[in-house]
């Protein structure tokens, strides 16, 4: 059991109905020490697509560090506004993404051919003996099940 205090968390219901995620959920965590917590709010915060959703965090972070009565974090305000920079260089997901026009849907025409070229009316019809010299029904089964145990019995 980790030695580790536990406590509510402080939820922002209205910010997970808007954006589908609720900052606090990454944020109110104690950071100090804990790399795994680190990296997950680290590579969260290099996902974010947004200026929106980042200036969300921003005002997140600012009110968990009101609510707990600490100043807001250097190392999160930086990687925000590293991302910001990011952001504002390249732009928004929907400002980056471009529209392909692929045309026309295409229909896939295939003819099966048989051994002589002649036009077969479907694939599974194979009279070709199997590719590995024996015949599968020599072996000959009463049903289609098989033990799957190697015994007789099914």
């Amino acid at each position: 059991m980790s030695g580790r205090r536990t406590r509510d968390r402080v939820d922002f219901p209205k910010l997970q109905q808007r954006l589908g995620e609720d900052p606090a959920k990454f944020l109110d965590r104690d950071l100090v020490g804990d790399r795994n917590a680190q990296r997950m709010v680290r590579d969260r915060i290099s996902g974010i697509d947004s200026l929106e959703v980042l200036s969300v965090w921003r005002a997140v972070e600012r009110k968990l560090a009101t609510h707990h009565d600490r100043e807001p974090r250097q190392g999160v305000i930086d990687a925000l506004d590293e991302r910001g920079l990011w952001l504002e260089e390249h732009g928004d997901r929907d400002e980056r993404a471009t529209r392909i026009d692929r045309g026309p849907a295409l229909e896939s025409c295939v003819v099966f051919l048989d051994e002589d070229g002649n036009e077969r009316s479907s694939r599974s019809v194979h009279t070709k003996s199997s590719p590995f010299g024996r015949d599968l029904d020599a072996y000959g089964t009463d049903s289609e099940s098989v033990a799957t145990d190697g015994g007789e019995d099914r």
